[in-house]
């Protein structure tokens, strides 16, 4: 081999490199899936996440805030509390260099406490919630928010029904207000009911939904 061929051959092995790199790295930069956070960049999309009970806002110090479990703690059995569920708003922000699927999922804990007056004893329980109601997020006691647009689908995760274009923003009313779950009081017990929750947020480069999601088309039809 001539040592022009081999000149060509080096460098024809260099840009396939290059090439199969940044396929790569194209693939790797749309496949996103974050957790709540009050506000994050992944790149290609900026997220802002706001949270508010009764109109005022709240951030990652606030004590309604777990950081290290990306929680939103929420008094879901007082009404009168600062962080009562029936004073609860989140809205979400996303903005995309690209064009982008988005899907949401909220997981929510219910806990139930129940303090035993005369020994000071507390019990702890999980509660499920088994009715679905109209207005509100599936087997929830959250309240969707207003012209509330996604679509429900498989595995608790719910959908933005278009395609958001490059360089769009789209703002989603997730959650205004909920139900309260009164917890029982009396001479024996008082009982509080805790809500736990956390949003799952995911964007993706729309021609590869299919395969990072693993789903078909269907959802949106």
């Amino acid at each position: 081999m001539n040592r022009q061929l081999r000149r060509m051959l080096i460098i024809f092995i260099l840009y396939l490199m290059a090439l199969i790199g940044s396929i790569y790295y194209t693939y790797a930069y749309f496949n996103k899936e974050e957790t709540h956070q009050i506000n994050f960049n992944i790149g290609t999309a900026v997220i802002e996440t706001e949270v508010a009970f009764d109109g005022i806002p709240i951030d990652s110090s606030s004590p309604y805030y777990d950081q290290n479990n990306e929680l939103i703690i929420i008094n879901a059995s007082d009404p009168e509390s600062e962080n009562a569920i029936s004073k609860l708003s989140i809205e979400i922000s996303i903005t995309t260099e690209y064009a982008s699927r988005i899907r949401i999922k909220l997981k929510e804990s219910y806990i139930k406490e129940r303090r035993y007056l005369s020994t000071g004893e507390t019990l702890t329980e999980t509660m499920a919630v088994t009715e679905d109601r109209t207005g509100f997020h599936p087997f929830s006691y959250l309240m969707k928010g207003d012209v509330y647009q996604m679509i429900i689908g498989d595995g608790g995760y719910q959908y933005y029904p278009n395609i958001l274009n490059e360089n769009s923003q789209l703002v989603l009313p997730i959650i205004s207000g909920g139900l309260t779950f009164y917890g029982r009081t009396n001479t024996q017990f008082v009982e509080t009911i805790t809500l736990k929750l956390q949003i799952i947020v995911e964007v993706v480069q729309a021609n590869r939904y299919q395969e990072i999601w693993g789903i078909d088309g269907s959802v949106f039809q």
